[in-house]
């Protein structure tokens, strides 16, 4: 987040300045049962809505790729029209970046966002 000097970011800090990475509307942090911990999404979009349905979504999705014997899923991809949705499973959180319409989300950066809450979250 260009701040190399500081080593302990809040949950709000990091969907905050997620949230601000180019390519990126929105961002959220929530627990495995669906609980938000901190969410940054544009206004039309409720933080605890998305929190509830995130760690369903992931975990039908990575259940389907298992049965169908494709893998174990670190991280899911949704392409909703022209808007990419990805969600990483951070230890014990989930970690759910939404993209702009038609722009490409900074994945180097949100999955080394993902695996520093995954050291957090264990």
């Amino acid at each position: 987040f260009g701040q190399p000097e500081k080593t302990e970011w809040t949950p709000q800090e990091v969907v905050d300045k997620a949230g601000a990475l180019r390519g990126v509307a929105g961002a959220l942090i929530t627990t495995a049962d669906g609980l938000p911990v901190a969410f940054h999404l544009p206004d039309n979009l409720s933080g605890n809505l998305v929190a509830a349905f995130v760690p369903q979504m992931y975990t039908r999705i990575v259940q389907y790729t298992r049965d169908l014997k494709l893998g174990e899923a670190r991280h899911l991809t949704i392409l909703i029209e022209s808007v990419p949705l990805q969600i990483f499973k951070a230890g014990n959180y989930y970690f759910t970046v939404l993209g702009r319409a038609n722009e490409n989300l900074p994945k180097p950066q949100l999955t080394a966002i993902s695996a520093a809450l995954a050291r957090q979250g264990q």
